[in-house]
């Protein structure tokens, strides 16, 4: 039987990538760890991916 350890969510940035990071600290997220155009966010047990990524349909 496979354990799973965590699943996370990829949430799309939109335009700009600085400035959704700093929405998200704002909101009381931690970056955890910082992959280039990718970032670990969490804030108590929530978590999720922050992808530097931009479509309209998509968001």
């Amino acid at each position: 039987m496979t354990e799973f350890i965590s699943l996370e969510a990829f949430v799309p940035s939109g335009a700009d990538f600085e400035k959704a990071k700093l929405f998200f600290q704002e909101l009381g997220f931690t970056i955890n760890w910082d992959g280039g155009d990718y970032v670990g966010c969490s804030k108590d047990v929530c978590k999720f991916i922050l992808q530097n990524y931009e479509n309209r349909i998509f968001a």
